[in-house]
């Protein structure tokens, strides 16, 4: 949403190891975010904030967009119905690996979202083709986000495997993008991406 909003990938913010966000919580409470593994560098661009995973910048974009916007676009992108929470930008609602796949595809996709889809095509024991599902209009698909938008987050992204959070999951024979993520401890540490 941060991007569709007009606001860049070079956009700068700071980077403490931990931020608070006065009354940002939807009761009105202070919002504490901390950065997992992390060190102060100053002031980071978007782009490197989310290279690294430094979730005190990603903090600050949601204040500056507000939960109420950031909740229409995971409905658009097939990822569900969710709570206007500040924490959302962290990561902090369920969300089925089938919608991530999704939602990811979008991105790599020109900004159309293509609902999930079990079936793509029947062939016969001859290899004759009995049905596709693209012929009678099963694939849905829609544009969801400017194709502009789309390509800078799937940029971003790339950067988490070039050298950011997720450099271990570079694939050598094709270009790959994702994202990282923990919880509190490192009790889970996940990688969600696409090639």
């Amino acid at each position: 949403e941060y991007i569709r909003q007009g606001f860049s990938l070079d956009s700068t913010y700071d980077a403490p190891p931990r931020i608070v966000l006065p009354g940002a919580n939807a009761d009105g409470s202070d919002w504490t975010v901390d950065n997992f593994g992390y060190v102060d560098s100053g002031r980071l661009t978007v782009r490197e904030a989310t290279k690294n995973s430094v979730n005190a910048v990603y903090a600050q974009m949601m204040e500056k967009v507000t939960p109420e916007k950031v909740v229409e676009l995971p409905k658009e992108l097939g990822l569900g119905d969710f709570d206007p929470d500040p924490s959302l930008v962290l990561g902090t609602s369920e969300v089925s690996p089938e919608a991530m796949a999704a939602a990811y595809l979008t991105f790599d996709n020109g900004g159309v979202y293509t609902e999930p889809f079990l079936v793509s095509h029947i062939d016969g024991p001859d290899g004759k083709a009995l049905w596709d599902a693209s012929d009678d209009g099963a694939i849905v698909k829609r544009q969801v986000l400017d194709p502009e938008v789309a390509a800078s987050v799937s940029s971003a992204l790339r950067g988490v495997l070039a050298g950011g959070s997720g450099r271990q999951a570079t694939l050598v024979n094709t270009q790959a993008a994702g994202k990282t993520g923990t919880t509190q401890n490192n009790n889970d540490a996940w990688f969600a991406g696409f090639t």
